[in-house]
C-alpha cells in the first residue's frame, strides 16, 4: 500500500494514547498549578487600595517571579512573589509616580529661575506666617552667594559635584562651624523644594554632607566661657542711663532691650516680636515683681511667661509712654519695627553701647552680645533654689522659652507662679548683690 499524507501509516510503536492509556504515556502536563494543590507562593493580603476602589490587585507573573499590575498597556513590577508584603509596600510607594510621571525639567533651568522659584514659596510661607522674615533674608543671602559664584545664569543640573564643592568651600568655609552647618542645611532644603516642586536636579555628591558634631564642640570649646558678669551688666546699664542721648543711641530703647536680655534671656529676635496683648503691669511691685509676659515665643511657638522685675517693667513703660504702638511692645522712635529685612536695630544700638562704655576697641569686653546674655541667665538660672524643687526645671524653660523634651513634663498645664518668680528673683539678685 501505498504511503499517502492523508493515510499516513502507523507502526505500533506508534500508537495514538487513548483515555485508557497508562500515565507514563500521557502527554506531559504544561507546567503551573495542579488542580486542588497549594500555591507555588504566598496568597496577596487584602489590602485596601489607596488610590482606587477595592483592594489592592497585583497578579503573580511566574516568568519573573514577581507581582505585575499593568497601566496603559505597560507592565509595571513589584517585589518577589514570595514576599507579597515587601511588593504591597512598593506598589504604594511608587504607583503615584507611575499614574502621575513628572515631566522633565529642561535642561536649561537655570540657578536664577530655581532659587528664584523657592524665595518666592519663602515670601508666600512668610505671609502664612510659616516663615519668619528673618528665615528668608537666611536663605536669600546663601542662595545668593552660590548663583555669584556660578553665575545665575548657569544650568543648575549642569554644575558637577567638584564645582559643588570648591563653591561651598569658597563662600562658606570660613564660617563657625555651626554657622556653616545651618548654611548648609539651608542649600539642602532649597535644593530639595526644586527638586520636587520644579523637577530640576543638582548633583551634590558629598558638598553638602553636614558638619561633623566633633568639630561644632572643639569650636565651642576653643571659644571658652561664654557669660558676661554682674559688673559687665551694671557697666552697661550706667553709662545707657547717664550719657546724652544724641542721634540714634536711643537710650530708652536700649535701656528696655538690656534688661529684657537679662531679666528673662531674651535675645533680639524674642524682644522685637513681643506684643502688648500679653503684657502685663502693676502699678506697684508685688513678691518682688512688677508685671509679667505671657507670650509664646514666636521661633517655635513654645511657651514662655515671664515675670517682670521693677526696673525691666519700668524702661518698658518709659518706652511705651513716649511710643505706644498696639501690635508691638517695643518700637523704635519713627515707629518702625526693630528688626526688618537686613535692619537689626537691637544689635547697632547694643554695638553703640559697648562703645561707650568701653571706648578702647581691644578690650574684652566689647564681646559681650545679647548671645552671650541668654546663656548667663540659663547659667545662673540653674543654681536658683525653687519650692518645690521639682519644679525648678519646668519653671526654668517656661521663663526661657524653651520646648520640653520630657514626654510627662508635656502634659503638665500649671506651673506655680512662685517658681518663676523665685528663679528670676535670684538672677536680679547675682546681678545687684542683694
Amino acid at each position: 500500500m501505498r504511503n499517502h499524507p492523508k493515510n499516513k501509516s502507523v507502526t505500533i510503536n506508534e500508537v495514538t494514547p487513548t483515555p485508557d492509556s497508562t500515565p507514563e504515556t500521557r502527554p506531559a502536563r504544561r507546567p503551573g498549578r495542579r488542580p486542588g494543590t497549594a500555591p507555588e507562593h504566598p496568597e496577596l493580603p487584602p489590602v485596601p487600595d489607596p488610590f482606587g476602589p477595592g483592594l489592592i490587585k497585583l497578579t503573580a507573573h511566574r516568568g519573573t517571579g514577581r507581582w505585575r499590575k499593568r497601566h496603559k498597556g505597560r507592565d509595571y513590577y513589584f517585589g518577589t512573589l514570595d514576599n507579597p508584603r515587601a511588593a504591597i509596600d512598593e506598589y504604594v510607594k511608587r504607583w503615584p509616580a507611575i499614574i502621575n510621571p513628572r515631566p522633565a525639567a529642561p535642561a536649561t533651568t537655570t540657578l536664577f529661575d530655581a532659587f528664584g522659584a523657592y524665595l518666592g514659596e519663602c515670601d508666600r510661607r512668610v505671609e502664612r506666617g510659616d516663615m519668619s522674615h528673618s528665615r528668608r533674608q537666611r536663605y536669600l543671602g546663601t542662595l545668593r552667594a552660590i548663583a555669584d559664584y556660578f553665575g545665575s545664569e548657569r544650568p543648575l543640573g549642569e554644575i558637577s559635584t567638584v564645582e559643588w564643592a570648591e563653591a561651598v568651600h569658597d563662600c562658606f568655609g570660613k564660617r563657625a562651624p555651626t554657622n556653616r552647618n545651618v548654611t548648609i542645611q539651608e542649600i539642602r532644603t532649597a535644593l530639595a523644594w526644586i527638586e520636587r516642586n520644579l523637577g530640576a536636579a543638582a548633583t551634590t555628591g558629598d558638598a553638602l554632607r553636614p558638619v561633623p558634631r566633633r568639630l561644632m564642640r572643639r569650636h565651642e570649646r576653643l571659644k571658652g566661657p561664654q557669660l558676661v558678669t554682674p559688673a559687665q551688666v551694671r557697666r552697661l546699664l550706667k553709662v545707657c542711663r547717664s550719657t546724652e542721648d544724641l542721634g540714634n543711641a536711643d537710650n530708652a530703647l536700649t535701656e528696655a532691650c538690656l534688661l529684657l536680655a537679662i531679666n528673662a534671656g531674651m535675645r533680639q529676635a524674642d524682644i522685637a516680636q513681643l506684643t502688648p496683648h500679653y503684657y502685663r503691669v502693676f502699678r506697684a511691685p508685688r513678691d518682688g515683681i512688677r508685671g509679667w509676659i505671657n507670650e509664646p515665643r514666636a521661633k517655635t511657638e513654645s511657651p514662655r511667661r515671664v515675670p517682670l522685675w521693677p526696673e525691666t517693667a519700668d524702661a518698658i513703660e518709659r518706652v511705651r509712654a513716649e511710643r505706644p504702638d498696639p501690635g508691638r511692645l517695643l518700637t523704635s522712635r519713627d515707629g518702625s519695627p526693630l528688626i526688618y529685612e537686613n535692619t537689626d536695630l537691637i544689635a547697632k544700638r547694643f554695638a553703640r553701647l559697648r562703645a561707650r562704655a568701653w571706648p578702647n576697641p581691644d578690650s574684652p569686653h566689647r564681646a559681650v552680645t545679647l548671645d552671650r546674655f541668654r546663656r548667663t541667665w540659663v547659667t545662673v538660672a540653674k543654681k536658683a533654689r525653687v519650692d518645690p524643687p521639682d519644679m525648678a526645671p519646668t519653671a526654668r524653660r517656661l521663663i526661657a522659652g524653651h520646648a520640653t523634651e520630657d514626654v510627662h513634663e508635656a502634659y503638665n498645664q500649671e506651673v506655680p507662679d512662685r517658681a518663676m518668680i523665685q528663679i528670676v528673683g535670684h538672677v536680679r539678685a547675682w546681678l545687684y548683690g542683694a
